[in-house]
């Protein structure tokens, strides 16, 4: 096999191997062709490209080294032995994969691909803050490592840039580039038509008396985190459902569901023309869908599957107050 034949042959070897398993959330295999990705953006392929798939096959599944070996083989296996950690905890697994690198140098560059892959997948996250704070040591062990060719220098230029950004800077790209990618972001968001993008944390204040009894509801509030304004008001979600809408005095409000992204529900107001000229579009990562909706001068009141009412003031949508919508569910919820 040659070129492209033996990259899909390991494609389809190594989706294989890791059958069901996921990467947040998604097929194993985005994480490998998103390795695969930055070799190329740098201009790797060969024994490369094919490790980029398999780079994870002796680590995570039941392939064996001789298998691996036998189907594609002593480069690429190599290569992938060369970054297969093994032991008892993380910092004894990167201190076996740094060894066996500096005795296979070119493996360099396939656990540099693997890296900003992970990094660029985890901004926003806490295993973001978990690589960055291994850079350090992942440098002082592998930066000297084919430190004359240009296009590593370009790779690590990469690697530390993105890590270079501030928790703010990080979400803010993540949440533009996954709603750009008509995904829906992680946590609460909130786009205006003016383009500013607000990312929120859902908040429970808890009212208990020392010995556990409730002093009154639980109130639910929406925490501002940052606002950004690099945002585009016909930029917002690509939804999979519309449940339920409601008009007023020239407003729109509609609710519904991104099903593909987990159940999360979503409120808009928009005016009531041909466009649907977007006011603002709320986004909850934590809530089921919303399937009901009212709308008068001053609110938006949005029910969820759950029969949690939120209540948008019209125009500060981020001051959402959430409530049951029967005192049954309350009851329910006291007892969790």
């Amino acid at each position: 096999m040659i070129g492209d034949d033996i990259e899909e042959a390991a494609r389809c070897f190594a989706r294989a191997a890791h059958g069901g398993q996921t990467y947040g959330g998604a097929p194993y295999s985005v994480h490998l062709a998103a390795v695969r990705d930055v070799l190329d953006d740098f201009g790797f392929s060969g024994d490369l490209g094919v490790a980029a798939w398999l780079h994870d096959v002796l680590e995570d599944t039941a392939v064996t080294g001789a298998e691996l070996e036998g189907a594609f083989g002593v480069g690429v296996a190599e290569l992938v032995w060369a970054v297969t950690g093994i032991g008892g905890t993380r910092e004894e697994r990167n201190e076996d994969i740094y060894a066996k690198i500096a005795g296979c140098p070119s493996a360099v560059i396939l656990k540099l691909a693997d890296r900003i892959a992970n990094v660029e997948a985890s901004v926003g996250t806490r295993w973001f803050a978990m690589y960055a704070s291994e850079q350090q040591a992942f440098r002082a062990h592998l930066g000297s490592i084919l430190d004359g060719e240009k296009a590593v220098g370009q790779m690590w230029a990469r690697l530390e840039g993105v890590l270079a950004m501030t928790s703010r800077e990080a979400t803010v790209r993540q949440v533009l580039e996954r709603w750009r990618g008509r995904e829906a972001p992680d946590g609460d968001s909130i786009v205006f038509g003016d383009g500013t993008l607000v990312t929120m944390s859902l908040v429970r204040r808890r009212f208990q008396q020392p010995g556990g009894g409730v002093l009154k509801p639980d109130e639910w509030f929406w925490q501002e985190d940052f606002r950004a304004s690099a945002w585009s008001a016909v930029e917002w979600i690509d939804v999979d459902a519309t449940f339920d809408s409601a008009v007023h005095g020239g407003s729109r409000a509609m609710v519904g569901e991104s099903a593909s992204n987990g159940s999360i529900g979503w409120v808009a107001l928009t005016d009531d023309d041909e466009e649907n000229t977007l006011r603002w579009v709320a986004v909850s990562g934590t809530s089921n869908p919303f399937h009901r909706v009212t709308l008068d001068a001053d609110f938006v009141v949005a029910t969820t599957t759950l029969e949690l009412t939120w209540t948008f003031p019209r125009n500060a949508p981020q001051d959402v107050t959430i409530a049951p919508a029967d005192p049954a569910v309350l009851a329910a919820m006291r007892r969790r």
